[in-house]
């Protein structure tokens, strides 16, 4: 009888360590977010375990931290890194829908860069500014057609300067 009420103790007691830790690092995850640290929010929330208690509500803190690092990242005219941030906010996040917001004024951005890239010369730099749009962009379309045609004035170029 008494290594039963031992051993449910011990059980108890673990289950209350861990709940703990959850709740601290829930609380860093928190703390981090206000902070403006978003790097260390996200590097931290991602730790969570996805049977931990904690994890549906660092996941709604994760995916602010996202958001407001790609904004950090957009602010810093590194565009291509904020659409690589926001690409990880999950459809069903309550962030999604500004993100996709945030990611169409971006990628207009990005052509924006690679357009000046491309008549200076940088050929592949262009290319792969284009290439970090992503599919869901509204202007996916416009950027795969603009790749397109500096492919095929690049080639032509080439093919007139070789002959």
């Amino acid at each position: 009888m008494v290594a039963l009420l031992t051993g449910g103790f011990y059980v108890y007691w673990q289950e209350q360590s861990r709940n703990s830790l959850a709740i601290a690092i829930l609380n860093d995850v928190n703390a981090l977010k206000s902070q403006a640290k978003y790097e260390e929010c996200i590097t931290t929330a991602n730790t969570v375990a996805r049977d931990a208690s904690i994890y549906a509500d660092t996941q709604i803190i994760l995916n602010q931290c996202r958001l407001e690092r790609a904004k950090q990242l957009a602010a810093a005219q590194k565009f291509d890194a904020a659409l690589a941030s926001i690409k990880q906010i999950p459809v069903n996040s309550s962030v999604y829908n500004k993100s996709q917001k945030l990611a169409g004024q971006w990628s207009e951005q990005i052509i924006t860069q690679a357009t000046p890239r491309y008549q200076k010369g940088d050929f592949k730099a262009a290319i792969a500014l284009l290439e970090a749009i992503p599919p869901i962009s509204p202007t996916q379309s416009k950027a795969q057609t603009l790749a397109v045609t500096w492919k095929k004035d690049w080639q032509t170029a080439e093919t007139q300067f070789n002959a």
